[in-house]
């Protein structure tokens, strides 16, 4: 057991020496092998250990400088070299290394002052330093130094260093083909063959020799791996001869030690957005600008990889950046115009436009600015657009086609347009979109015999042949000759019994017929065939809204179900789904269709506005977001009516005023504005300015119904009732409306009598015996002289409205007044049950809960009723009331001192109820 411990023992002692630590020069050639074999790290780790075990050894210092300075590590490598001299290794091995080291670093002056320091040199040497001094004064800018030492190297006798010189000057000159031939005949080992070989790769590169470029520089790399600049050369030379998976992999060594490093990153972006991954492209250019390369190729980059995922704001953003370099690449500021055009920025759009004649001839970009432009009633913009297009070259019918359809929408170019329009016609008559273009702008235009004579010249084209008839119907129709509509359609159907233009115009006639069972009919055969022609569904839901609209509702949703993005679908069947009270789920099919804002629908416009304020409640939304349908489409009115009715509803009416003031100098014979306009003065107090308006008015349009009512309001706000009674009888002679009716009869009963009053409303009932708002008020008339009668008139409006608080809140006093209070309860009980929070329903309640020996809870109903409507002299006193009924005099008293009677009753109450006191 023992002899076997010690043989094992003996075993490990020997097997330790033989393992023992390699000494420095072990490591130095281990170190030499691995750099051979570009194995940089593995080298330096050799040298390193070298080092340590021989730290004032020169040759391993110079060593380590030189593996440094392959790698590329020139401040290390200058480092390590400067000890080596420190250590005494001689000068002449040092000399080229360092200098290369200093010029790599762009310290130039150590260039220079390493060879005024050491004119022991050889004179091969010095010529060598020499060179790298001219190349540091190239590098500093200054080349009339750089030339004086050329001058003096052309009488080396080193024939590299000659040619060195020679490519230089060339380079200077700017002649590249002469530079290359003279690097020919620098050969490797000579020193500078490394910076000889790297000029003729960039060389050749800049000659676009990329193949030979190519080679150059994996030659240069392979003596020098840590070139990184190269590496990236070598990577734009792949890329520039579709070799992206060449390029790729160069790219990824230089990311893994430089992952910030902008121009590798942006290579890396070409190459993948050549792979169409458009997620990593994106990514990458991104990181190329954020680290300094905001060029407009890495911009551009970018934006067009955001496109692709969709990221369309996104890519408007990188393209903003660089917008006024957008002109030399033309498909890049073509995308900046479509975007700021789609994100509602026409003007930019616009300038772009005018600025660039690359841009300016894009057709479809001019007129999709032109068309925002029209929206914004920039119509003198547009048409500058227009013409500026137009000079830039001769149109082919396609063109004018879209130039005419453009002009139309214009005014004052719909002549131009519709010249346009016959051009195209004339140079493509075969082309049914064309004559299909016309004949409709012709009817537009209201040109019927136009529209008829070109109708007819296609009765000869067997493919026109239908489409002839078909519009000779139509425009039968639209002139009223249904007769000869029918006889055109009939003969259409022979052609083509399931065309479904035919059918939908014999749908119309049989609806025009008031055969509407007969359309009903056509219209649900023809979906059947035909379930996406959105005109016959559109009609359909019209014949069938007021009955039975099952079908035609079920057709659009199960359109929309199909294709829930088809806008024009999405938008019909949202307005089928609001007629029906369902305002919600329209607006929420309508936003899943992803349209973006300026390209919105009026109406989804106004679904989006109205559900802010009546369902968020979010009134300054709803005021922002009609702003902002305002400025991007001013042309339609409805934009206009829903901003302003926005700012009114907001209490915004100086603004509001402003707004139609401005608009009116704009459309001065616009009724609405004008009406507005009154109105907002007539709001805001400025009674007597609102009836100035009024006088602008002619006599005729000043004598009609509802100027008159309008103008005898003002008056009676201005505290001038004789003249309203004047102005709003005028208006009822005309009109018997009710609200007229109920002022006049108001102005009756504070002027001259209550009895005036309620022979004026007898007599209006002799128009409109359920006039339910004149009921009320006569109800209210009778409650001191006829409470019987009072007590009829309410119940005559709950006969038709049942739920009309205002007459079950007075029938409850009416009735509590005649000591009915049995008869009242289920009155009023309804009444706060359908409005909890309305001051005079819950006064009258409190009073009923008072006299039935609720006290308490009759309490809190006044308070509560005061709380919303605390100066209510009425309520204040019925409260009071029941306070000292209660024995709280105090309090009774502390209120009563409060109140300020506003009539005779209210003050002889308050003095009856200090009496109790």
């Amino acid at each position: 057991m023992k002899k076997t411990l010690l043989v094992t023992c003996i075993t490990a002692a020997l097997l330790l020496q033989g393992c023992g630590k390699k000494d420095s020069e072990q490591h130095l050639q281990d170190a030499l092998k691995f750099a051979a074999n570009n194995e940089i790290p593995a080298a330096i780790i050799e040298l390193k250990s070298a080092i340590q075990q021989q730290p004032d050894d020169g040759r391993l210092r110079f060593e380590l400088g030189m593996i440094y300075l392959k790698a590329g590590d020139a401040a290390s490598a200058a480092k390590e070299l400067e000890r080596a001299a420190e250590f005494k290794l001689d000068s002449k091995t040092l000399a080229i290394p360092l200098t290369q080291s200093y010029f790599l670093q762009g310290q130039h002056q150590k260039v220079g002052s390493y060879l005024t320091a050491h004119p022991e040199l050889p004179a091969d040497v010095q010529d060598t330093l020499k060179l790298y001094h001219a190349l540091s004064l190239i590098e500093a800018s200054d080349t009339d130094g750089a030339k004086a030492i050329f001058a003096d190297l052309a009488k080396s006798a080193d024939p590299a260093i000659k040619a060195m010189v020679e490519a230089q000057t060339q380079v200077m000159s700017g002649q590249h083909e002469a530079a290359l031939q003279a690097l020919s005949s620098i050969t490797a080992p000579h020193h500078i063959y490394n910076d000889a070989l790297l000029l003729k790769a960039k060389l050749q590169n800049v000659l676009k020799q990329y193949d030979a470029s190519i080679e150059s520089f994996n030659a240069y790399l392979k003596l020098n791996p840590g070139a990184h600049l190269a590496r990236l050369i070598l990577a734009q030379s792949y890329i520039a001869t579709n070799k992206n998976d060449e390029a790729d992999k160069e790219i990824v060594k230089l990311l893994k030690i430089f992952p910030k490093q902008p121009l590798a990153n942006y290579l890396k972006a070409v190459v993948e957005f050549e792979r169409k991954d458009f997620q990593k492209a994106k990514e990458t250019s991104e990181i190329a600008i954020d680290n300094g390369l905001n060029s407009v190729s890495s911009r551009v980059l970018a934006a067009i990889s955001s496109t692709q995922l969709g990221l369309e704001q996104q890519a408007l953003n990188h393209l903003q950046a660089v917008h006024s370099q957008l002109g030399t690449y033309p498909p890049a500021q073509k995308l900046y115009v479509a975007l700021k055009l789609k994100f509602g920025d026409t003007a930019a759009a616009q300038q772009q436009l005018l600025s660039n004649d690359n841009a300016a001839t894009d057709l479809q970009l001019v007129s999709a600015t032109a068309f925002q432009l029209v929206k914004q009633r920039s119509d003198s913009a547009a048409q500058e657009l227009v013409d500026k297009y137009e000079k830039s070259g001769k149109a082919t019918a396609d063109d004018l086609m879209t130039l005419g359809s453009l002009k139309l929408s214009i005014p004052g170019m719909e002549q131009q347009g519709l010249a346009a329009l016959e051009e195209a016609a004339k140079l493509a008559p075969q082309v049914e979109q064309t004559q299909m273009v016309l004949v409709t702008a012709y009817l537009q235009q209201r040109q019927y015999d136009k529209a008829l004579e070109l109708a007819k010249s296609w009765e000869n084209d067997d493919k026109l042949k239908h489409s002839s008839l078909n519009m000779q119907a139509y425009i039968a129709f639209l002139q009223g000759n249904n007769l000869l509509a029918q006889q055109h359609i009939d003969a259409a159907l022979k052609v083509d019994a399931t065309h479904p233009f035919s059918q939908l115009l014999q749908a119309t006639l049989a609806q025009a017929a008031n055969k509407v069972d007969d359309a009903i009919k056509i219209l649900s055969g023809l979906l059947e065939k035909h379930p996406t022609y959105l005109p016959a569904l559109e009609q359909l839901y019209a014949l069938t809204r007021n009955d039975n609209a099952t079908a035609a509702l079920a057709k659009a949703e199960a359109l929309n179900k199909d294709k829930p993005t088809d806008y024009q679908a999405a938008l019909l069947y949202a307005r089928m789904l609001a007629d029906q009270g369902k305002h919600q789920q329209g607006l929420d099919l309508l936003n899943a269709t992803g349209k973006v804002e300026t390209e919105r629908h009026s109406f989804h416009w106004a679904l989006f506005i109205e559900h802010q304020r009546a369902v968020l409640k979010d009134s300054k939304a709803a005021v922002e977001s009609a702003a902002k349908w305002f400025a991007q489409n001013s042309a339609d009115q409805n934009s206009l009516y829903t901003y302003l009715r926005m700012l009114i509803l907001d209490k915004q009416l100086d603004k509001a005023l402003k707004l139609t003031s401005d608009e009116l100098t704009k459309a001065p014979d616009n009724k609405v504005l004008y009406g507005t306009r009154v109105q907002l003065l007539g709001e805001m107090g400025q009674y007597k300015e609102a009836l100035k308006e009024l006088e602008k008015l002619s006599a005729e349009e000043a004598a009609k119904a509802d100027a008159l009512f309008v103008k005898g309001r003002l008056l009676l706000a201005d505290k001038q009732p004789e003249q309203a009674l004047v102005a709003l009888t005028g208006s009822y002679q005309q009109n018997q409306a009710s609200v007229t009716a109920l002022m006049i009869a108001d102005i009756y009963a504070k002027t001259m009598s209550e009895q005036k009053a309620k022979a004026f409303i007898e007599q209006h009932f002799n128009y409109k015996p359920n006039d339910s708002a004149l009921q009320i008020y006569y109800g209210n008339l009778l409650l001191g002289t006829d409470k019987e009668k009072s007590t009829t008139a309410f119940a005559k409006v709950l006969d038709t409205q049942p739920e009309n608080v205002a007459a079950l809140n007075n029938l409850a006093w009416t009735l509590l007044e005649q000591q009915k209070t049995t008869e009242a309860l289920p009155h009023i009980e309804k009444a706060i049950k359908l409005a909890p929070e309305n001051p005079d329903v819950l006064d009258t309640y409190a009073t009923v809960l008072f006299i039935t020996g609720q006290q308490a809870k009759a309490l809190e109903q006044f308070e509560k009723s005061l709380r919303i409507r605390p100066d209510n002299v009425a309520v204040q006193l019925n409260y009071i009331d029941a306070l000292i009924k209660t024995g709280d005099k105090n309090t009774a008293k502390t209120m009563l001192d409060k109140v300020k009677p506003t009539d005779k009753p209210s003050e002889d109450k308050m003095n009856a109820l200090k009496a109790l006191l």
